[in-house]
């Protein structure tokens, strides 16, 4: 994407841009990580742009809307590691003055973050889990770190429709103790993500 960016500015690539487009198209490689990406009217405001600006950027660049070249913008591939969390972070200090615009800003991430589930929803799979969660004589939930609220809360609701429901955590059984207990017809669900930095 860089390369594009540098070829665009050299007259040297197939896409031509205005000079607002290519502008914008600048400051967007340098907010990797940012969360005014999760929205295009944040992102437009933090740019100084209309939204309109960056769909017809991500029309140019050969995306059929701004969510395609926003899931590009947001890949791991353009994040440096950690650099989201301390992005946040920063977010926050600068909005310190404005409590408003904080909470403003959080909810359109979460609208973001939301319309991406459903764009990428893989209802096969889900109706797929939902029928090994019914079926399977028991269910054994894991999560560590700031996945274990999702994990406790994932396990308190399924123990409110369906019997045999195991928290793995160290303050039960134990983790290995846990799992040792399963049989080959009971169900793990582990919530995990991908590692935002190398170990």
């Amino acid at each position: 994407m860089r390369a594009l960016a540098v070829a665009i500015a050299r007259g040297e690539a197939r896409v031509s841009l205005g000079s607002k487009a290519r502008a914008a198209l600048g400051h967007l490689l340098e907010l990797s990580g940012h969360p005014a990406l999760l929205s295009i009217t944040s992102l437009a405001e933090h740019l100084g742009v209309n939204p309109s600006t960056l769909t017809r950027l991500s029309h140019a660049l050969g995306y059929p809307g701004f969510p395609a070249f926003q899931r590009v913008l947001l890949s791991s591939s353009m994040n440096a590691p950690g650099i989201f969390y301390a992005r946040q972070a920063e977010g926050a200090l600068v909005a310190g003055n404005s409590l408003r615009g904080a909470v403003t800003r959080l909810c359109r991430e979460n609208q973001a973050n939301i319309d991406r589930f459903v764009d990428h929803f893989d209802e096969a799979g889900f109706a797929e889990a939902v029928t090994m969660i019914m079926a399977a004589p028991r269910v054994a939930v894991h999560g560590i770190r700031q996945f274990h609220a999702l994990a406790s809360f994932l396990a308190y609701g399924l123990r409110m429709i369906r019997a045999d429901v195991v928290m793995l955590d160290g303050n039960n059984l134990g983790i290995a103790e846990g799992l040792a207990t399963l049989g080959p017809q009971d169900v793990l669900i582990s919530a995990s993500c991908t590692p935002i930095r190398r170990r």
